[in-house]
């Protein structure tokens, strides 16, 4: 059943990472590969917790899960796709500015991830305007007028 799956799937993940710690999922493409590589000069930057807050954030916009499967089946998808196919097209369709940015900050390159402050510039000027009216039309109706935040 589901449960064999999960323990499978999680001991698979734990096993990848147990040396370099992190919580199985949200750990970035870069860990994981230090970490195969058993390379002792490696040394994260805050870019892993980008990535981390990446898949968090990912997580939130697509709850609730039917199982833990489905779960491990989106979580894995962001981590293991470049910026087709990674985030979920619904989310995509409702929140264009939002999949823009979860793309940036879950990319595979860390040199490339959104950097902090622009993370912080974009959720004040677009990203949270999109989550609240796409809030607003679900609850609500898209032809309700609230007043923007």
């Amino acid at each position: 059943g589901e449960n064999k799956k999960d323990r499978k799937f999680a001991y698979g993940v734990q096993q990848r990472v147990r040396t370099f710690g992190g919580t199985p999922g949200y750990v970035a493409p870069e860990v994981e590969l230090a970490e195969r590589e058993r390379d002792p000069e490696f040394c994260a930057s805050d870019k892993v917790d980008i990535f981390a807050c990446a898949v968090i954030f990912l997580e939130l916009l697509v709850v609730p899960f039917q199982t833990q499967m489905e779960r491990f089946e989106v979580i894995d998808r962001f981590r293991s796709q470049t910026n087709e196919g990674k985030v979920p097209d619904f989310v995509g369709f409702r929140l264009p500015k939002t999949r823009a940015l979860l793309i940036e900050m879950g990319d595979r390159e860390p040199a490339s991830r959104a950097s902090v402050e622009e993370i912080c510039k974009r959720f004040e000027k677009d990203i949270r305007k999109e989550l609240y009216r796409s809030t607003c039309q679900t609850c609500c109706g898209p032809n309700d007028n609230l007043a923007q935040p």
